[in-house]
């Protein structure tokens, strides 16, 4: 069981990595934040239903192993859809640049992969768009293969730091702890039934995807920094108890963190990312 289980979660961690990567790459700038908070939000909504349906079979022997057989069918269709998603336009110039595909083939295909992420006939402004992220790949220096040590190095370092930083605070803050073990917490303050304590904790899921649902709707009008600094500030205020209390004083590294080391992306290609950070 927990060698499935490790399986199983760095399977997890493996898509959720890809495919932001290729939100990243594919989506326009002004609702890439759109489409990234989107992704939370259908997480939250999966998480949201694994609390009501646990809230149905508490009481059955192992069955945890139900939850498990009614999410493969899920697993399945967003597996078969995968062969029909194109490649990343940015990544099919970044090979052509490198040397591994032919120029004139990858700007052709991007063009078309391009229209077809963004729902539009290929025209003008696709190829204006290519040449564009052509120009920007060309210009950073791209043609020679990066390698693994280089992310250690100079200015990649702080790109390293400032992303790497921001994943570690998301799981040391307590929302993985308090999500994953919200049962056995309300439980301890008083819900003494596991069923009780299981279907409190759907309250728990709405909550957090009403906040996920917000953050959808004004991350590109506010931008990234105000959302990070905002909720941060709030898992320090709120946090009590020894455990709590150590989580909170964690926020508190975090919200200094962000305010000193996190620039603000609202509106920016990847290519300003970059030139913004390094």
């Amino acid at each position: 069981m927990q060698v499935s289980g490790s399986l199983y979660g760095a399977l997890i961690g493996s898509v959720l990595a890809f495919n932001i990567a290729d939100f990243l790459e594919t989506a326009p700038s002004q609702i890439r934040g759109i489409l990234i908070s989107l992704e939370e939000f259908f997480v939250v909504i999966g998480m949201l239903s694994g609390y009501v349906a646990g809230s149905f079979v508490v009481g059955l022997v192992a069955g945890w192993r139900y939850i498990y057989v009614t999410s493969s069918p899920v697993c399945l269709i967003m597996g078969i859809g995968m062969w029909w998603l194109p490649p990343s336009p940015r990544w099919l110039l970044l090979c052509a640049i490198q040397g591994e595909r032919n120029m004139s083939d990858a700007k052709e295909f991007a063009i078309c992969c391009l229209c077809w992420l963004r729902g539009q006939t290929v025209d003008g402004s696709a190829s204006k768009q290519i040449d564009a992220i052509l120009n920007e790949l060309s210009y950073a220096d791209q043609e020679k293969q990066a390698t693994l040590h280089e992310i250690f190095q100079g200015k990649c370092l702080k790109a390293l730091v400032i992303g790497a930083g921001l994943v570690f605070f998301q799981q040391v803050t307590g929302q993985p702890s308090v999500l994953y073990y919200a049962a056995t917490i309300l439980q301890s303050a008083g819900f003494s039934a596991a069923s009780d304590a299981i279907r409190v904790s759907i309250l728990l899921g709405l909550l957090k995807l009403v906040m996920a649902g917000t953050a959808v709707l004004v991350v590109d009008r506010l931008g990234r920094r105000p959302l990070l600094i905002g909720g941060v500030s709030w898992i320090a205020l709120v946090g009590t108890g020894i455990l709590f209390a150590g989580f909170g004083i964690i926020a508190v590294a975090a919200l200094l963190f962000i305010f000193f080391v996190i620039p603000e992306t609202k509106g920016l290609t990847l290519e300003e990312i970059e030139a913004k950070i390094l």
